[in-house]
């Protein structure tokens, strides 16, 4: 055997390999379930919920924290794909070929939206946020009594395709029809299928009570109230596993959203990632002073930018004049 150097450390056939051990792979597989968490390895978070949720994602302590996500996403059509719904949950591994082939008609539907990851990924606590229970519409297949779910406005009323093609639209009004909201009690009922499928512990996010001029669609005041008083009765009931992120004190008025009531504040997101933070067991704390600089800096750099490039215009101008003078 020709040795090449440089190697970092002589290569020697005949001397006994001690660091490696070969096991099977029953033996590989015992290892990886009994693995045991330290008291300074990462927490593993499935974040699930809406994408505006990767802002508080943003300030979670990476060094403490390991993030898996599961955000809602568009589309290849920009087509707004929602599968942070228990609709969805419920249908994990429960669809046939023929069945999927149908769902597959509909832009609103993605076969990653039936993902195992949140029902029985490897992570040590789920943080979900409900808000698109409180106001998407659920659509029920007229044959096979599958379902998908669609925010916002009831598309079966409109005169008009939207987002579909016409085709789709015909193909989506013959084959489903709108059964309506989770009622409070399916919402119960959804709320206990994942603490006791996951058998994980739960921070629950729930939506904010202010303005009722700020609500739109299919959302309401009352309906968020009445989805917030279920989700605290089952809050309450399993305390031992769940917690509960309360926007109805974080978000106290129509200066703490953005576009839409489920839309928030850099700030409002700073104070999610702490309460995510400290109800995982681990509790770091963000300067308010930090995150506002953070916010404006772009701003800043933008104007910066601006401005320098009005002074370099006009000293090319004056230039040009006293070069033609």
């Amino acid at each position: 055997m020709d040795i090449v150097e440089p190697v970092a450390t002589k290569l020697e056939p005949d001397k006994k390999i001690d660091y490696i051990r070969e096991v099977s792979s029953t033996q590989h597989t015992k290892i990886s379930t009994t693995h045991t968490q330290s008291p300074n390895q990462k927490k593993r978070l499935m974040i699930v919920g809406g994408c505006d949720l990767e802002q508080a994602c943003h300030y979670i302590d990476k060094s403490k924290f390991a993030l898996i996500t599961h955000f809602n996403f568009m589309g290849d059509r920009n087509i707004g794909i929602f599968r942070d719904h228990p609709v969805y949950f419920r249908q994990v591994g429960q669809l046939t070929d023929e069945e999927l082939s149908e769902m597959r008609r509909i832009p609103y539907w993605s076969a990653n939206m039936l993902s195992d990851d949140i029902l029985h990924g490897d992570y040590d606590v789920i943080v979900y946020s409900v808000l698109k229970v409180y106001d998407s519409l659920i659509y029920r297949n007229r044959k096979n009594g599958r379902l998908l779910v669609r925010p916002s406005s009831n598309i079966l009323e409109r005169t008009s395709p939207g987002d579909l093609t016409q085709d789709e639209w015909e193909y989506f009004k013959q084959t489903y029809e709108c059964i309506g909201m989770t009622s409070e009690e399916q919402f119960y009922d959804d709320l206990n299928f994942i603490l006791q499928t996951t058998g994980r512990p739960i921070i629950f996010i729930n939506g904010a009570e202010v303005d009722a001029d700020l609500y739109k669609g299919n959302a309401s005041l009352s309906r968020y109230k009445d989805m917030n008083a279920v989700l605290d009765r089952f809050v309450s009931e399993h305390a031992d596993r769940c917690s509960l992120i309360d926007m109805r004190k974080l978000v106290t008025s129509s200066t703490d959203i953005t576009d839409t009531v489920q839309h928030y504040g850099r700030l409002t997101y700073v104070s999610i990632a702490e309460q995510i933070m400290k109800m995982s067991g681990r509790e770091v704390h963000y300067s308010r002073l930090r995150v506002f600089l953070h916010s404006h800096l772009h701003t800043l750099l933008w104007h910066f930018g601006y401005f320098k490039g009005i002074r370099r215009k006009l000293r090319r101008l004056f230039k040009h004049n006293d070069t033609a003078n």
